[in-house]
């Protein structure tokens, strides 16, 4: 489809009708049977919910005043909302990994929103994207205007709008809500900035200040030029730029924690600079504060200590959790940085799994503590049922389990065949066990060590029939796994991404 046709359709384009889809407080209920109807619209932010998450019932009232704010404004951008317990399917099909989940469809193609959900921070996004995905620049003193008005500026140089150049452009301007899109066959405008036709330029205040997509295009492509190109190339960690770091395609992390109070900053960072350049697209490098509370946290969730700043880590995050790599020279020197970045890449550094020693009084209380040293011989002991509980010393939910796993191992202290334990996940990793949620119970199976995942109710009752069934009452389902497993992310227990 034409460029321009998309650009003058987009803005003429006639809201569809959705007068059969049921409403409650002027927000549709979308469902998977309606929901290519719901999204004819030009403009619709869906917000996707499960009902036991306490952000989601949280965020409720605010999404009917959200609702309400819009009937003020001159926006054109109809809200809905999908509980993902009814249409797991929808959930599935639009890869929703958190709750709860904004996405604005503009002309059909999703936007997720990454800001906090407070009502006029939602607001104001969709003041900014509830509008063509990008504009035509036509002249060079509208480009510097242009280039001046985004913090992260694409400018697409097409001389054919009409091209399949053009149109690839036009698809990727109109998937990415975070930056400035335009585009331009102004002869002059193409002068200035010394471009060829075909080419997209980003420009932004930062590093090399611009850079030029010069391959085939391509959407994905150009999608992950402009993913890696749009940060910088050592990244000071933030609450605000956080999402777009570990929520995006990069899997793979060089994290350094340091001081600014203690200089480490003036003394290293810059260090850092040879490897980061090197890897750009492949590994990201990304700094930590730890003069900063929240950026302190890190240090646990990695398995360090402020004793052990400055340091360095490589964090790989995957779907069922996060592998960590430590360096054989804890040195933050260039070579030394690019040679564990090299040999990372090459396959020639272990996986790092943390252990504490076990403590002396591991088994005095009825819940037994485990460790990463001793959990093998106990957790594995096939003549006993062992239930474990992974937990992290910070999570609220695993502090309200802590007095009903007590009275549960109480029941139990007596039984030569069944073993209540605990393992600090944070400071404990195993090989073949990915923790990705607090806290996680996990029964070990008599006589065949197999691994079963408990979903049921939280209570002495509930926890009991689990054992007592053989695993069976209360056990995760297999074909619900992957499902439940990406539901638990986003409630306060889970680990997703976007919470490092």
């Amino acid at each position: 489809m034409e460029l321009l046709k998309i650009l003058f359709v987009t803005a003429l384009c006639v809201a569809g009708s959705s007068a059969k889809i049921k409403e409650e407080d002027g927000i549709m209920i979308v469902t998977k049977d309606n929901f290519e109807e719901v999204i004819e619209d030009t403009y619709v932010l869906i917000e996707f919910y499960a009902p036991w998450c306490g952000s989601c019932t949280k965020f409720a009232p605010q999404y009917v005043e959200l609702a309400k704010a819009l009937k003020e404004t001159e926006l054109d951008v109809k809200l809905g909302k999908v509980d993902t317990t009814e249409e797991p399917e929808l959930a599935q099909m639009q890869d929703i990994q958190s709750y709860p989940t904004l996405k604005l469809f503009r002309d059909g193609v999703p936007i997720k929103y990454q800001g906090n959900l407070e009502v006029s921070a939602v607001l104001n996004w969709l003041t900014k994207k509830a509008t063509p995905p990008a504009e035509e620049i036509k002249s060079i003193r509208g480009a510097k205007k242009f280039i001046n008005k985004h913090e992260i500026a694409i400018i697409g140089f097409f001389k054919d709008f009409e091209s399949k150049e053009a149109e690839t452009f036009w698809h990727v301007a109109n998937a990415n809500g975070d930056y400035g899109f335009g585009f331009t066959n102004t002869e002059s405008v193409f002068k200035e900035f010394k471009a060829e036709d075909g080419q997209v330029i980003l420009f932004k205040n930062f590093d090399e200040r611009q850079n030029v997509y010069k391959k085939k295009m391509d959407a994905k492509k150009l999608e992950e030029f402009i993913e890696a190109s749009s940060i910088p190339l050592i990244v000071d960690y933030d609450e605000k730029i956080g999402p777009k770091v570990f929520g995006g395609s990069n899997k793979d992390f060089l994290v350094a924690f340091l001081s600014e109070d203690d200089g480490d900053y003036d003394n290293y960072a810059e260090e850092f600079t040879k490897t980061a350049k090197k890897y750009r697209g492949k590994m990201m490098v990304v700094t930590f504060n730890v003069d900063e509370p929240e950026q302190a946290q890190m240090l646990d969730f990695i398995g360090l200590k402020m004793k052990d700043v400055p340091a360095m880590r490589i964090i790989k995050v995957l779907d069922k959790g996060i592998h960590k790599y430590k360096p054989e020279n804890p040195e933050l020197k260039d070579k030394n940085i690019y040679d564990f970045a090299s040999k990372y890449f090459k396959g020639e550094v272990k996986r790092y799994l943390s252990a504490e020693d076990v403590p002396e009084d591991w088994d005095a209380k009825p819940v037994k503590v485990l460790t990463g040293k001793n959990f093998k011989k106990i957790a594995m002991d096939k003549s006993k049922h062992v239930l474990v509980e992974f937990y992290a010393p910070w999570c609220g939910h695993c502090k309200q389990l802590a007095p009903i796993y007590d009275e549960l191992a109480e029941k139990y202290k007596n039984d030569k065949k069944v073993v209540i334990a605990k393992l600090d996940a944070t400071a404990n990793e195993l090989e073949d066990i990915d923790i990705q949620g607090y806290p996680t119970l996990v029964l070990f199976k008599k006589g065949t060590n197999e691994v079963i995942y408990f979903e049921g109710n939280r209570t002495v009752e509930g926890m009991s029939k689990f054992i007592d069934s053989d695993g069976v009452e209360g056990a995760k389902e297999e074909e619900e796994e992957d499902e439940k497993v990406e539901a638990k992310k986003g409630d306060e227990e889970g680990l997703s991404k976007d919470e490092l």
